[in-house]
C-alpha cells in the first residue's frame, strides 16, 4: 500500500462516515482544493475537508506520518451555523478514527486523536475552519516491502 492509497483510503472513509451521520454536501479533497477559474468561484468548495500530510518517519520496527483533516464551513447568516458544523463535523471524525482505528488493513490511527477549532486565527467570518489530525501507522520498509506496493 502506498502513502497515495492512505489519502484514498481517508477521503473514503471520511466522505462515509460524514454522509452517515446525516451531514450532506461535504467535499472531501486530497492536498488541496480544485484551482479557480475565477476569485468568486471559491465558495463552490464549501463544505469541505482537504487531507493534508505531514512529516513522515520510517524505523525497522514502525513508520508512520501524520495527516491532517482541514475542514472548512461558509455561512453568511449571523446566527453562525458555519461554526456549529465545524463543531459538528470535529466531532463526527474524532469519534469515528479513535472508534475504528484500522484503515485498509494496512494503515491504523494511532492515538492520541488532536482536533482543533481555529478561533485564534483572526475573523474569517463568513468562513469558519477547524482541523483533526493524527499519525498513521504505515508499512515499514524491510524484506518483503515491495509486495505491499
Amino acid at each position: 500500500m502506498t502513502i497515495y492509497q492512505l489519502h484514498q483510503s481517508i477521503q473514503k472513509r471520511v466522505q462515509d462516515v460524514i454522509e452517515t451521520a446525516g451531514f450532506h454536501g461535504l467535499q472531501v479533497f486530497i492536498r488541496n482544493t480544485p484551482s479557480l477559474k475565477y476569485e468568486g468561484d471559491a465558495n463552490e468548495y464549501f463544505p469541505n475537508c482537504v487531507i493534508k500530510m505531514g512529516d513522515g518517519s520510517d524505523s525497522q520496527e514502525q513508520s508512520s506520518v501524520t495527516i491532517v483533516l482541514v475542514l472548512g464551513t461558509m455561512d453568511n447568516e449571523p446566527e453562525l451555523k458555519g461554526y456549529e458544523e465545524i463543531c459538528h463535523l470535529i466531532e463526527i471524525l474524532r469519534l469515528d478514527f479513535a472508534e475504528n482505528s484500522i484503515l485498509d488493513k494496512y494503515f491504523e490511527i494511532k492515538q492520541p486523536i488532536n482536533f482543533t477549532l481555529a478561533e485564534q486565527e483572526s475573523d474569517t467570518y463568513p468562513y469558519f475552519f477547524g482541523a483533526v489530525w493524527f499519525d498513521v501507522q504505515i508499512p515499514s520498509p524491510q524484506r518483503g516491502y515491495n509486495e505491499f506496493i
